[in-house]
C-alpha cells in the first residue's frame, strides 16, 4: 500500500495504490486520519483509481474517515472507483453515504 498526497485548489488529494484490506488497514487509517486532522484544506479527495480491492476492513476505515472529516467540517470525496470497487459500494449501499465522482476534476468543481 502506497500513498501520494497533493493539494490543488484548496483540495487535498490522497492517491492510494494497492488493496485496502486487513494487511494494509493500520497504515491506511494512520495516513487518512493524519491528513484529515491537519484540517488544511476545504475538502479531501481519496483517489481510488489504483485500488483493485476493498475489503470490509477497508470499508470500515472509509466510513470512519468520512465521519472524522465531517467532524472537522471537511467534505470527503471518492473518485475513480474501478467497477469492482464501485459494485461493493452499491451492494452495501455506501454509494449513497459518500460523495462519489468519476474524476478528480468533477470532485474539485
Amino acid at each position: 500500500m502506497e500513498f501520494k498526497v497533493e493539494v490543488r485548489d484548496h483540495t487535498k488529494i490522497i492517491y492510494i495504490f494497492g488493496n485496502m484490506d486487513v494487511h494494509s488497514i493500520h497504515k491506511i487509517e494512520k495516513i487518512f486520519l493524519q491528513e484529515i486532522q491537519k484540517n488544511d484544506s476545504e475538502s479531501i479527495i481519496l483517489d481510488l483509481e489504483n485500488v483493485p480491492f476493498v475489503s470490509s476492513s477497508g470499508l470500515r476505515i472509509l466510513v470512519a474517515s468520512l465521519k472524522f472529516a465531517k467532524e472537522q467540517e471537511n467534505k470527503l470525496f471518492l473518485t475513480n472507483l474501478n467497477p469492482a470497487v464501485e459494485k461493493v459500494f452499491e451492494i452495501v449501499d455506501l454509494n449513497t453515504m459518500f460523495h462519489i465522482r468519476k474524476t478528480i476534476e468533477e470532485a474539485i468543481s
